[in-house]
């Protein structure tokens, strides 16, 4: 059985004020949005998310260039797809 490969990517959350700030996670390619949003610290609880503009979601996959956004703040996953310790 073979690992998961995982890639490194960065988190910015936009929120509605204030600076934003960027979380650097390792995850899977193409994870399901709850994963994004858990790796983010964001809660799921009673929004509403899209993912590039389409509605979405938590089961809908997130790849590297996504914009995640809901009412109260944007998630950008962006940053170059490197596995994992190289």
């Amino acid at each position: 059985m073979t690992a998961a490969r995982k890639i490194e990517v960065q988190i910015e959350m936009i929120p509605t004020e204030g600076d934003p700030t960027t979380t650097t996670v390792s995850i899977e390619p193409k994870v399901p949005l709850r994963d994004v949003l858990a790796s983010a610290g964001i809660s799921s609880e009673g929004k509403d998310f899209t993912v590039n503009g389409k509605a979405a979601t938590l089961d809908t996959p997130v790849a590297t260039g996504s914009k995640v956004s809901s009412r109260d703040r944007a998630v950008q996953v962006r940053g170059q797809e490197r596995p994992r310790g190289s």
